[in-house]
């Protein structure tokens, strides 16, 4: 039977989180790569104990995190994208990438198996950069060199417009940079949600580590898989470890202890 868990706004009630993960194949955790959410990460795994991880990575890219390193003959406007997702993190307080490493790590600890779901970033980009007229290369490019600039306050803004209405902000992408939204978002939430169901196959638990922008995406992917999910928002996880979610129109809250 087909049960999806999404997050709620409040709670008084704390269960044990692995006997409200009993009865589900795959979580979905959003998370953001320049946040520092590195331990609510490292609790999410501890406490559940998956079977699997999977993350947001291809092996150039986890390689990359891994060595601290960015390949200089990586596409230019990758590189751009990089620089701000550098500069931005450096101002939350973290390397880019952290919670990645460390869900691959902690995982490893636990003796679960470590998959790398997504395409190959940088062919990704060559590839859409390839399919984009010159007017709308130029709105990318003038773009990226813009969100070099953005403070953590328009970061933070974003992300809470994000919050109130999700498919509206993706529609909203989608209207604007159609090529950007079909490569950067659409196709890897294809060609993850395809892995994800592969994977849950083998497995009765998976935790999922994906980008908070591709959780609904993957979702109603999954969701026509009749696979039961259940999902942790970035804003839950951003909230010292507490995490609120809905279960069976019962609402249920729990939090993970530091180790």
């Amino acid at each position: 039977m087909q049960k999806t868990i999404h997050s709620s706004a409040s709670c008084t009630i704390v269960l044990n989180p692995i006997e409200l993960l009993f009865d589900f194949v795959i979580t979905l955790i959003g998370i953001g790569h320049v946040f520092d959410i590195s331990q609510q990460v490292r609790n999410v795994i501890l406490e559940t104990k998956p079977q699997a991880v999977c993350v947001e990575l291809d092996k150039y890219r986890y390689m990359a995190l891994s060595a601290k390193t960015q390949g200089t003959d990586s596409p230019f406007i990758y590189q751009l994208l990089a620089r701000f997702q550098k500069r931005i993190a450096g101002q939350y307080g973290v390397a880019v990438g952290n919670e990645m490493l460390t869900a691959t790590d902690t995982a490893r600890m636990i003796g679960a198996k470590v998959y790398l779901i997504d395409m190959d970033a940088q062919q990704l980009f060559k590839k859409m950069w390839h399919s984009m007229s010159f007017l709308s290369k130029l709105k990318f490019f003038f773009g990226s060199i813009t969100s070099l600039f953005i403070s953590k306050k328009r970061v933070e803004s974003e992300l809470k417009r994000f919050d109130e209405n999700s498919e509206e902000y993706l529609k909203d992408i989608e209207e604007h940079f159609p090529v950007v939204s079909d490569h950067l978002i659409e196709q890897r939430n294809d060609f993850m949600a395809r892995k994800v169901v592969n994977i849950s196959k083998k497995y009765e638990d998976v935790a999922v580590f994906i980008g908070d922008g591709h959780v609904p995406g993957i979702l109603k992917r999954l969701n026509k898989n009749e696979i039961s999910t259940k999902v942790i928002r970035l804003r839950d996880l951003r909230k010292q470890g507490t995490f609120t979610s809905e279960a069976d129109n019962k609402e249920v809250c729990y939090s993970f202890s530091s180790t």
